[in-house]
């Protein structure tokens, strides 16, 4: 019977067979060769090379074995390249340290000019270089026209010409730390006319950027460029935008203009010091179609305000300074804030779905009084997680509950996200309390980590079935705040399941 399957599957076209081979490591993929001629041949033609770092991860000892398997690299791509055959991606590993002390990168610079000659689409060159400067890239790499998506981690373009930059067909760049200077990454754009997803991230050195005159730029992305000064961006086709700076080295931009990027639809700020309640404000009213908009740790920001009618997504993370927000989206579908409880203001035809983590605890019943508000403002989505640090923050008094309606009553789905693994002997009151946020789910999920060291999660899940509403009770006093009686008047069943699978029907 196995053999029979293993010769139904080796009957498959060898590009099925290649596709199959595209979901396991390379390693494995070397080895299928001895299964059958058919798998030999899929393997010998297989146009995705990918040698990295993960090839090279068992290698012990790593001085003795390396040599070995960058020889038989070589063989790989140099047999390809004496039956010219193509291929698609090059991926490769370089520990410069490593192979300098073999001599090995002539080698290396054999299989990169090999690829090239085989008019590669895709090559990434991941470089470790140690105590060592960046590798120096193959001269023929920034001229290739084939290429289509070049990824470039610690090589060194010292040595390039550049005014020899020319890659007319390339579709995708990443250049990560990576020493430049502002005249070749200009010369670099320059000679990538149709380049529409373009990455620079660590590149000591870059001090002034400036896109302009490439029609088909739709993605961008600039992250811990320490000096960079001046970003000026003049891209009318460009729709998403990344922005990234670390704390230690902000981003003191001097000019930021990007008012010609009028279809921008998605746009991420990261840890930048430039962004202030002004700035953003101005940005967002010159850029009105942004469907998604996200700002981590922008600690200048205190108080916003946000509108647009194109506004999809919005999240906020660890804007620590942040105290007030201000949310006029009316098609607003996603909403997902991380921080302290503060002021805020939510106006959205209809939430789809809503996260929220609280940091800090919940030492007075004014701190439970705020999160219920800010509950409460949030649209009332359909489907809701809170992340609190403990179970014990979770509780909302019972005071609160009798004496305030329930903030979320058409959230369907709930998730509680804990740090810390809740008491057992007290989850009938955290379940208690869950329901009288959202008295009317379909379904609970209560989450949390096994311990401080793992990120290992553990869960108990709860399934909710009704039956038809009673809309006349005797006695309301647990719903008469709400439109419609709560779950202990119409309660059906519930289904309990732990993360193992063990179910409990009552």
């Amino acid at each position: 019977m196995e053999q029979e399957l293993d010769d139904r599957i080796s009957a498959l076209p060898e590009p099925i067979l290649q596709h199959i081979l595209s979901f396991i490591p390379f390693k494995q993929i070397a080895q299928s060769s001895i299964v059958s001629k058919t798998w030999n041949m899929a393997w010998t033609s297989f146009p995705f090379l990918k040698f990295d770092r993960e090839f090279f991860h068992d290698t012990e000892p790593k001085q003795q074995r390396i040599n070995e398997l960058y020889n038989f690299i070589e063989r790989i791509v140099l047999n390809r390249h004496r039956q010219e055959l193509y291929i698609q991606k090059f991926e490769l590993y370089i520990p410069l340290q490593t192979l300098h002390q073999q001599g090995l990168l002539a080698l290396v610079n054999s299989c990169i000019g090999y690829a090239i000659e085989l008019n590669v689409k895709e090559l990434n060159l991941y470089t470790e270089s140690g105590h060592f400067s960046h590798y120096s890239l193959h001269q023929n790499v920034l001229v290739s026209k084939s290429i289509t998506e070049l990824c470039l981690y610690g090589c060194n373009l010292k040595l390039i010409n550049s005014g020899d930059i020319n890659l007319p067909n390339l579709k995708k760049l990443v250049f990560d730390t990576i020493p430049v200077n502002d005249q070749i990454i200009q010369n670099l754009v320059d000679g990538c006319p149709v380049v529409e997803d373009v990455r620079f991230s660590s590149c000591d050195g870059l001090e002034s950027i400036k896109l302009s005159g490439i029609s088909k730029l739709m993605a961008l992305e600039l992250g811990f460029n320490r000096k960079l000064k001046t970003v000026v961006l003049q891209a009318s086709s460009l729709q998403s935008l990344k922005i990234k700076s670390s704390l230690k080295y902000p981003e003191p931009w001097r000019i930021f203009n990007m008012v010609t990027c009028k279809n921008l639809k998605k746009l991420l700020l990261y840890s930048t010091n430039a962004v202030t309640d002004r700035w953003l404000h101005k940005l967002l009213s010159e850029l009105l179609l942004v469907e998604e908009l996200c700002l981590l740790r922008c600690f200048m920001l205190e108080r916003i305000k946000i509108s647009g009618h194109c506004m999809k997504s919005l999240s906020f993370y660890s804007c620590q300074n942040l105290v007030e927000v201000d949310i006029d989206t009316p098609n607003l579908d996603n909403l997902s804030y991380n921080g302290q409880i503060i002021s805020f203001s939510l106006k959205a035809l209809k939430v789809l779905k809503v996260c929220l983590t609280f940091v800090g605890s919940f030492p007075e019943t004014a701190s439970h009084d705020k999160m219920i508000e800010f509950l409460r403002k949030s649209s009332d989505p359909k489907s809701l997680t809170l992340d609190i640090s403990t179970a014990e923050d979770a509780i909302i008094p019972k005071e609160l509950r009798q004496t305030l309606p329930s903030p979320s009553y058409n959230v369907k789905q709930l998730k509680l996200q804990l740090n810390e693994p809740p008491i057992m002997s007290g989850m009938n009151k955290l379940v208690d309390v869950l329901l009288w946020i959202s008295p009317h789910l379909d379904g609970l999920i209560i989450e949390w980590g096994l311990g401080p060291v793992t990120s290992c999660m553990d869960n108990i899940s709860f399934k909710f079935s009704y039956k038809k509403p009673i809309y006349k009770v005797e006695n309301t006093n647990c719903c008469k705040l709400l439109p419609f009686p709560c779950w202990r008047h119409c309660l059906k069943t519930v289904q309990i399941e732990s993360l193992r699978g063990s179910a409990d029907k009552k």
